[in-house]
């Protein structure tokens, strides 16, 4: 009778912790500069999230990052967005985006992903960077905006704030 109610209890424990959503975006997990592994899922569980692929020789990446850092701290606590700044730089450039996230506190607004692989590209039909994307947390894509002009960060900050 105990080891059923053991069974029993590890069932619903296991249920319980294990919801699986049906997000249309494919998943997918990537190191941060510290080598932590993040994964795209677990942050939908939290809130919408904001994924932004970049790379250290895109001068308009690093210009769009560096002015929507201003707005990310607003959003999040008002929206709850998490913001992925996802390096599309090749893993020998790796102690280098680290270093240029640090420099740029990059690190104080975004998730700053390694993508050595160029995986998110591929997944998300990314032709240019930068890219814009937010996903909301049904798992679809609810924004895309591609490019970046000065003034476009007050553009794409209106825009997830009108979201939700």
């Amino acid at each position: 009778m105990k080891q059923k109610i053991l069974l029993l209890a590890l069932l619903l424990l296991f249920l319980t912790c294990s919801h699986h959503h049906n997000y249309e975006v494919p998943d997918f997990t990537l190191p941060e500069i510290y080598g932590n592994n993040i994964r795209l899922y677990d942050y939908l569980d939290r809130g919408p999230v904001v994924i932004i692929p970049w790379a250290l020789w895109c001068k308009m990446c690093i210009k769009e990052l560096d002015t929507l850092k201003a707005y990310t701290d607003d959003l999040h606590s008002s929206k709850g967005f998490y913001f992925f700044a996802i390096s599309q730089d090749k893993s020998r450039a790796s102690p280098s985006v680290k270093l240029f996230a640090i420099d740029h506190e990059w690190i104080l607004h975004y998730l700053v992903l390694l993508d050595t692989a160029n995986i998110i590209r591929g997944l998300y039909d990314i032709q240019a960077i930068p890219t814009t994307i937010a996903i909301d947390q049904d798992g679809k894509i609810v924004f895309r905006w591609q490019g970046y002009r000065p003034g476009d960060e007050d553009i794409i900050a209106d825009s997830l704030r009108n979201l939700f």
